[in-house]
């Protein structure tokens, strides 16, 4: 069987081509554009099914990555797609989901604290917290929250973790050790990180809950080129 598989891997692109496009179908798209037209075609040709195009594009699997970030009637889209399963993928504890400026600003105006705070929570969290629930009352597992990180120096993964994510019980360790984030950037020679202070008459700060100021990209900016 082996000999036979690596034959046709060797000798017969086009079927190898040919047979991983008729068996597998991973399609990826923004949450909207999951059911566009291109969407329906692209599944239709990996299916050679003309008369799919007719019907509702579906998945066994859908996953959706950044989910936390999507408004719910966004999320609902590629959620509907799904026959057997649904992955999300995100993190509540961080940025909150998308609204409209215009419409944020119109509820900041007319609806009562506890609607706004109901508005603000993105449907990742409401599923996130229904799955816990869920979890407690028949021990299925549902949720999977990550427990180490690798990406920054182990005092800032502490700060973090100890910050945000522990008084929720999802503490995370860090999986690198001090050594490998060691560096001798020109000024900043062992440090872990650095506050730069960049005063008000360079200017102010721009925007609602989404802030910008170009002051500090600036000087961002200067300063990567300069290391």
């Amino acid at each position: 069987v082996l000999y036979e598989y690596l034959n046709a891997l060797e000798n017969d692109v086009n079927g190898v081509r040919s047979a991983v496009r008729e068996y597998t179908t991973v399609l990826a798209a923004t949450c909207q554009q999951a059911v566009s037209h291109k969407m329906s075609e692209a599944k239709a040709v990996s299916h050679k099914m003309s008369e799919a195009m007719n019907e509702a594009v579906e998945f066994d699997s859908v996953i959706v990555d950044e989910a936390a970030r999507a408004n719910p009637l966004d999320l609902f889209i590629p959620m509907s797609l799904a026959r057997r399963r649904i992955v999300l993928v995100g993190d509540h504890r961080q940025l909150p989901h998308i609204l409209e400026p215009d419409i944020e600003s119109q509820l900041d105006q007319s609806v009562s604290e506890e609607t706004h705070g109901a508005l603000r929570m993105s449907l990742f969290e409401r599923l996130f917290q229904a799955m816990k629930d869920l979890e407690a009352a028949d021990g299925i597992k549902r949720t999977v929250t990550l427990d180490t990180q690798y990406r920054m120096h182990p005092v800032l993964g502490e700060f973090l973790s100890n910050t945000f994510y522990a008084p929720h019980g999802e503490a995370f360790t860090s999986g690198r050790a001090s050594a490998d984030m060691a560096h001798d950037l020109l000024g900043y020679e062992g440090k872990v990180a650095v506050w730069a202070n960049i005063p008000r008459s360079a200017g102010e700060e721009r925007g609602g809950r989404s802030k910008r100021r170009r002051a500090e990209a600036q000087w961002i900016a200067k300063e990567l080129k300069r290391l």
